[in-house]
């Protein structure tokens, strides 16, 4: 079943991962007032912000493409069980995420409430989904990820993104660590790529060993 996913697209997922790191760091290097413990990423192309544009299409877009990419190419491998279908669909909204951020950029600051554009309003509501849906997609994996026999790294990441993701939630909307709002959301960007990579470099070594077996 491995063999069935190019090898390319099984490596898609730490190229999503590199991306990340590289947009999200060029990015707030060119946004001179930008703080990567207190912004959130959507500021960097907050509406009014320097470059905004730039950074929506050239660097959330393609990246939210490239993690569509991988987690769409996980269906070949995983299979087609409603339990994966499902899994996936969850997972999807990571990746939508980005897009909803390029095309609708949160206001200056990125409020959660208050007099809000319609453009915030969308951006807030895919931000609502994302949080909630892709841990429970992480969470519906493991069972699969198990049975086909993973290693246990990649199980690791997926409950640490878990704990990543709930935490986030309950610190930021708690305003628990008030001024480092931003770097507990890297955090949780961290362990979510993480697991990708993690997800993808397995796929890519079992594609590479079952290559060798048939050859």
């Amino acid at each position: 079943m491995f063999n069935k996913l190019p090898r390319v697209m099984a490596l898609s997922g730490v190229l999503a991962a590199l991306m990340s790191a590289f947009v999200i760091f060029i990015a707030g290097y060119y946004q001179g007032e930008f703080s990567h413990a207190k912004s959130f990423v959507s500021e960097l192309n907050q509406s009014g912000s320097l470059y905004a544009s730039t950074i929506g299409y050239l660097g959330f877009v393609p990246l939210g493409l490239v993690t569509l990419f991988f987690i769409l190419g996980l269906k070949q491998t995983l299979g087609k069980t409603k339990r994966v279908t499902i899994a996936l669909f969850f997972l999807c909204f990571s990746a939508l995420d980005w897009l909803v951020t390029a095309f609708f950029p949160c206001d200056a600051g990125c409020p959660v409430t208050g007099d809000i554009s319609v453009s915030q309003s969308i951006h807030n509501l895919s931000g609502l989904f994302s949080t909630i849906l892709v841990p429970v997609g992480i969470f519906l994996l493991i069972s699969p990820l198990k049975k086909m026999k993973f290693h246990p790294l990649v199980i690791v990441f997926s409950m640490a993104s878990i704990i990543a993701y709930l935490a986030s939630f309950v610190l930021i909307v708690g305003n628990v660590f008030e001024g480092f709002e931003g770097g507990i959301q890297r955090i949780s960007l961290l362990f979510f790529y993480g697991y990708l990579s993690a997800l993808s470099v397995n796929i890519y070594l079992k594609n590479n060993l079952s290559a060798n077996l048939s050859s």
